[in-house]
């Protein structure tokens, strides 16, 4: 492969600097320029496969799924050595897009992930991050409803229950040797597993009457699973919102019980997470 053009590596490099600068900070204002750079780096040398990738990385961050997507699947069909890595943020762009066809999709790309990484003798360790990624998929398909009310209760009898159980699997698993989360990828596994985890459980609770669960113990178990990876990045703007979603259910439970002060106390919990 050739090398970039200059003005494009410029580009990509500073792209790297303000999106790192946004990884430590989630400044929205660091982001904003690393996806420009990003942008940049790819407009002036559409052959630069790097910038493109790092630029469908920012959009996900952004939000603009969509754009990331195509961006990911273009890149896929080129058959770059990347090919393990695309999947995974392919898969991510697609279960944040929170559309059910992209969804069941999301669940497909990081089995692929997974097993092109296992294939990889190089990085054959990294198995466990789509692993752990896949965790949220089970949170999502069942407790969304999606836009499909038909086959709603089904999916939270099939996907809840299978959350849980891989979930709690792959942390006791991974824990054994990784119990101290010292490098970049025991923080990002243990911080997925735990996420998804706090997902599986927040729904589950939520769901408890077609589960045979218990609301409360569920409820607790989620919460527990998100402090422990804001314990780790404690600036995922995921986790902050999805334990400040969890306290709104929790005062909405209070609320239907006529326990009124514990619910102002769970809304105005969610509402300082909301605005973190």
């Amino acid at each position: 492969e050739r090398s970039p053009r200059p003005k494009a590596f410029r580009d990509f490099v500073e792209g790297m600097v303000r999106f790192n600068n946004y990884l430590d900070t989630d400044e929205g204002e660091e982001l904003q320029a690393a996806s420009t750079a990003f942008a940049s780096a790819a407009n002036t040398d559409p052959a630069f496969a790097l910038a493109r990738f790092h630029q469908a990385i920012a959009y996900v961050h952004q939000r603009r799924e969509d754009e990331a997507i195509n961006i990911f699947v273009e890149l896929i069909g080129q058959k770059p050595p990347l090919l393990p890595e695309l999947y995974y943020n392919l898969a991510q762009a697609r279960l944040h897009t929170y559309r059910y066809d992209q969804v069941l999709l999301a669940e497909e790309d990081f089995r692929k992930a997974e097993e092109l990484f296992g294939e990889n003798p190089e990085k054959r360790h990294f198995r466990y991050l789509p692993r752990a990624a896949t965790i949220l998929v089970y949170a999502v398909l069942g407790g969304r409803r999606l836009g499909h009310e038909e086959d709603f209760r089904e999916r939270i009898k099939r996907y809840l229950p299978v959350g849980v159980r891989k979930g709690e699997s792959l942390l006791a698993q991974y824990s054994k040797g990784h119990s101290r989360a010292n490098n970049q990828l025991d923080q990002d596994v243990l911080s997925e597993a735990h996420n998804g985890l706090g997902a599986v459980y927040m729904r589950v609770g939520q769901n408890a009457k077609w589960l045979g669960a218990d609301t409360l113990d569920a409820w607790s178990k989620s919460e527990a699973h998100y402090q422990a990876c804001l314990n780790i990045r404690p600036t995922s703007t995921f986790a902050l919102q999805n334990l400040g979603t969890l306290h709104r259910l929790k005062a909405a439970a209070y609320l239907a019980a006529e326990q009124f002060e514990q619910a102002r106390k769970e809304f105005s919990q969610a509402r300082e997470l909301f605005v973190k």
